[in-house]
């Protein structure tokens, strides 16, 4: 790299090496069969795991266009929940092929003219205005392409339909990170706690649940995986202050306390301290204090509340007051909880004991008793508003996080196999009342949906004839490829047609399309050298691949019907499943961040760059 005053030049050659690097960094530990690496913290904390984003950014890199690279990965990955290692192989490929074409192209150019920089400048930013240009077209064609070629849901039973693809979804996401059993055993779990009564719910559940989730989850550790279970909510890591179980039985009523009880807060608002200076001072104010606290209970009585959760501490004579009437208490209950009570119940807390309990400060629980989860004591609330709660257990702190971690990327892909908002915008090209777009997109559920009744309620009924008739919806069993490279494969080979197709039209965008249609099969080509392990690898993957292309180009000449309809991939086989939504998403942010690689030719700002 070339210098100029603070400004740095940046060859794309340094952004190959750079993709390059990544790419070797978690290629081996990619898929099933992948690799694990073990991590070493600055505090000296060992961590063995396979997770892209948490490999790449404990790597703190330091050269700029690595860490946009990271953060961009980053951002995708919080929003799709999985797919780091994906997004890194087809960034390294796309920028190795056009690198070679830019080589190539500047060769040409500076054989003719004699300008190397200029003919390199030229072709970066003929790259990038080509892959704006194809990128529209480019979504829209793979959407449907893979849509009329993979196996979807015939709406007969589509809530079984459903809950078979959420299951298989979320067993994808696990399967990478932890045995055959232990997966089974968390997709089991997840698969309990999300509720299947419709579409709509199960999008406002997951979001909830994924928001949540740290309050919801609690880790278990020096326990085995398959130790890991539900309980019904809520549990409060904190064992009872004062504990009356005779009045605790039946249904409970229970408030928040958010204020100070039966202590001195010793300054005001202007620092000023307060001093008690004599032992009859001390003695009137705890007399204030016993007193207060009497009309608070007397006041918890009328409206027959027998559970206060204080986020304070509450001393020890107060304890007292609480044990004489009978009234179960809790305290240094973690902000954390109290606030997700208050959200979640919508109740309000008492952060003033002179304030009067109104309706609106009072939670009620069908259930409330003392818990020992792994020797340690907790308050379990029966709350049916809440979903249930999951014990993660592990071997370790760190082993539990690493299924925490697991579970929100996995429910994150389930949310976006529910999610087909981004796909209609894709094939409708953004244009939601088109009647033919819409037609289009709901075609292959349309006879079953209005022949077979539902199941379990008609309004859902009511819903997918909607969707069948052209409004802005679309039935979710159209949101899932086959995974291990099934959308790979069928991206790829409508790329590779779209090529043939602009060869002589425009030459440039042929290319591209060349280049992405290679980038697009470097994942199942991994996952096969990562699964045999051969000296043979590539020889076989040419002749899977053979093989598939053969069976889509049988599909073209056999002709695509719309009530007839032979998969090359079958949902019904066990097999993973990938949410469509969640991939293209992913493929469209490469190709975005690619756009802005490959016009970046110099680094202001920066005195020194190591790569």
């Amino acid at each position: 790299m070339d210098k100029a005053g603070n400004s740095t030049v940046l060859d794309f050659n340094t952004v190959k090496v750079i993709c390059n690097t990544l790419e070797n960094v978690v290629k081996r530990s990619f898929g099933p069969l992948g690799l694990q690496t073990l991590l070493c913290t600055d505090t000296g904390h060992l961590v063995v795991t396979n997770d892209g984003l948490t490999i790449l950014e404990s790597l703190h890199l330091s050269h700029p266009i690595a860490k946009l690279i990271v953060q961009s990965l980053s951002k995708t990955v919080h929003f799709t929940g999985d797919g780091s290692k994906t997004f890194i192989l087809w960034l390294a490929k796309c920028v190795s092929d056009m690198e070679e074409e830019i080589s190539l192209n500047s060769a040409q150019r500076m054989a003719t003219s004699g300008l190397c920089c200029s003919g390199e400048s030229k072709c970066r930013l003929q790259i990038s205005r080509g892959l704006k240009t194809i990128l529209p077209e480019l979504l829209k064609g793979i959407v449907e392409y893979v849509w009329d070629r993979s196996a979807v849901c015939r709406c007969r039973k589509r809530k079984n339909q459903v809950i078979s693809c959420s299951r298989r979804i979320i067993h994808t996401v696990f399967r990478p990170h932890f045995p055959q059993n232990v997966s089974n055993t968390f997709t089991d779990l997840l698969c309990k706690i999300v509720q299947f009564e419709n579409n709509s719910d199960i999008k406002t559940f997951l979001q909830f649940f994924i928001d949540n989730i740290e309050t919801l989850c609690i880790k278990v550790p020096n326990q085995p995986y398959t130790s890991s279970t539900l309980i019904e909510s809520f549990v409060i890591q904190r064992e009872f202050t004062v504990y009356c179980p005779q009045t605790l039985k039946g249904n409970v009523k229970f408030v928040l306390l958010r204020c100070l009880i039966g202590q001195l807060n010793t300054e005001k608002e202007n620092n000023e301290k307060i001093r008690l200076t004599s032992s009859q001072v001390i003695g009137q104010f705890l007399q204030n204090q016993k007193k207060l606290v009497k009309d608070f209970i007397c006041v918890c009585k009328q409206h027959e509340v027998t559970l206060v959760l204080s986020t304070e501490k509450v001393p020890d004579f107060i304890q007292a007051i609480f044990q004489a009437s009978a009234i179960s208490l809790v305290h240094f209950v973690l902000d954390e909880e109290a606030e997700f009570l208050e959200t979640s119940l919508k109740i309000q807390p008492i952060t003033n004991l002179f304030d009067c309990i109104e309706e609106q400060n009072i939670g009620l629980s069908k259930q409330c008793n003392a818990l020992t989860i792994a020797s340690r004591r907790c308050v379990h609330l029966n709350l049916p508003e809440l979903p249930h709660m999951l014990l993660v257990c592990g071997l370790s702190d760190g082993l539990c996080k690493q299924v925490l971690l697991a579970s929100i990327k996995a429910l994150k892909t389930l949310l976006h196999y529910h999610q087909t908002e981004d796909l209609i915008s894709i094939v409708t090209q953004g244009e939601t009342t088109s009647q033919t777009g819409l037609t289009k997109v709901n075609h292959l559920c349309a006879a079953d949906a209005t022949e077979e009744k539902w199941e379990h309620s008609s309004d859902n009924k009511e819903k997918v004839e909607t969707a069948t008739t052209g409004c802005v919806s679309l039935c979710v069993c159209r949101n899932c490829v086959p995974g291990n490279g099934g959308f790979e494969f069928m991206a790829a080979k409508y790329c590779q047609e779209r090529a043939k197709e602009m060869r002589t039209a425009d030459v440039g965008l042929s290319t591209l399309l060349q280049i992405i249609s290679k980038t697009l099969l470097i994942v199942p080509q991994t996952l096969h050298e990562n699964s045999c392990g051969s000296q043979r690898d590539m020889v076989n993957f040419i002749a899977k691949q053979k093989s598939v292309f053969e069976k889509l180009d049988q599909m073209e000449k056999c002709g695509l019907k719309k009530d007839i309809l032979t998969p090359v991939f079958d949902h019904n086989a066990e097999e993973s499943l990938e949410p469509l939504s969640s991939k293209v998403h992913m493929f469209s942010t490469v190709i975005e961040l690619l756009q802005q690689i490959v016009r970046v030719d110099s680094v202001v700002g920066v005195k020194s760059i190591h790569i």
